[in-house]
């Protein structure tokens, strides 16, 4: 698990009506590079949800190397 195989080297960030990519990504705090198991998909789930328009999100890990955020819903009303 603390191979460098594991190393994130791409996040997906799919549904994110009206919201940005990058800012999805800011709040999931994983950074390129970071193993894909060194913090919990649940913590990362919590992370994205404190944007009050994202009502609910799925985290994933594509392995070897990738993270995946399914943002299902987005309440802009």
């Amino acid at each position: 698990m603390m191979s460098p195989l594991f190393n994130v080297t791409e996040i997906i960030v799919i549904g994110n009506n009206g919201i940005s990519e990058e800012t999805i990504i800011s709040l999931s705090e994983i950074e390129i590079g970071a193993n894909i198991y060194k913090t919990s998909k649940e913590i990362i789930r919590k992370r994205i949800k404190q944007n009050a328009y994202i009502e609910s999100v799925e985290v994933k890990r594509r392995l070897p190397n990738k993270s995946e955020f399914n943002i299902y819903s987005i309440n802009f009303f």
